[in-house]
């Protein structure tokens, strides 16, 4: 009798045990399938996420055209193609002892009535010419310990501008007459070069939208900007710049206004 109840015992905890173990199975079973029922969208965003990232299109000297402002690949193409860093070589001028290299003591006047002592700043000069004769910023960055950016883009000036060793970044180019990168024709007189469409003199230049430029160089705020681009000051759109002390433009004669 007591044999009896012992195995009917055991025979009833194995039953009990099996239901369970069957009960539990069917339950993960459902809960496994609603599981990656709806969690589909979501694990796939997430594999998406762990791929790798897509490289980053690499523009040539031919591609560049017709690419937008903010365009990532056009700005990695400026960064690692067409600026020039600044040098640390010591400064190798024409003129070294001489102060205000511009042609109107606009970098004086600037200095007086805008910068008043500010040291460490950061200018935008285009329109650099040579980088010495009529220079706006060349006072700031060897007596303020300013850099910047010098842009332009008459290939014989630019040669001449490289070997003074400005501490500042230069590119050899203009800015785009709209907000995307392209090619045009330049027309060289001294000092007065300009780009033309339709005509057969001049030679090609590549040009970048001004928000390129400053997106390349990861800058937002410019101390003093100063624009000789002979009659197209007007493309330059400062609302891409977070803070702008002063601006010069030389497009109806010598003009400094302070910018908040």
């Amino acid at each position: 009798m007591c044999l009896y109840r012992c195995l009917n015992t055991r025979l009833e905890g194995r039953a009990v045990f099996l239901l369970a173990l069957v009960i539990t199975g069917a339950i993960v079973f459902i809960m496994t399938k609603s599981y990656s029922v709806n969690q589909d969208p979501l694990s796939l965003h997430i594999k998406q996420v762990l791929q790798p990232l897509v490289p980053l299109e690499e523009l040539t000297n031919i591609t560049f055209v017709g690419r937008g402002q903010d365009d990532p690949a056009l700005v990695a193409y400026i960064r690692k193609h067409e600026l020039f860093p600044p040098s640390d070589l010591p400064y190798n001028l024409t003129q070294p002892d001489r102060k205000d290299f511009s042609q109107y003591r606009q970098s004086t006047y600037a200095e007086e009535n805008f910068l008043h002592g500010m040291r460490g700043g950061f200018f935008l000069e285009a329109g650099a010419l040579d980088g010495e004769d009529k220079s706006n910023s060349l006072y700031f960055e060897k007596y303020k310990g300013w850099t910047g950016l010098l842009v332009e883009p008459t290939p014989s000036l630019f040669r001449h501008l490289s070997t003074l060793h400005r501490k500042a970044y230069s590119i050899n180019a203009a800015f785009s007459l709209s907000n995307v990168s392209a090619t045009a024709t330049f027309v060289e007189a001294r000092g007065l070069g300009r780009i033309r469409e339709g005509t057969k003199h001049g030679f090609t230049i590549r040009t970048f939208p001004f928000y390129s430029m400053l997106l390349a160089l990861g800058v937002t705020q410019i101390d003093f900007f100063t624009l000789d681009i002979e009659g197209h000051e007007q493309i330059v759109s400062t609302r891409d710049i977070t803070s702008l002390r002063a601006l010069c433009t030389n497009a109806d004669g010598v003009c400094i206004r302070q910018q908040t």
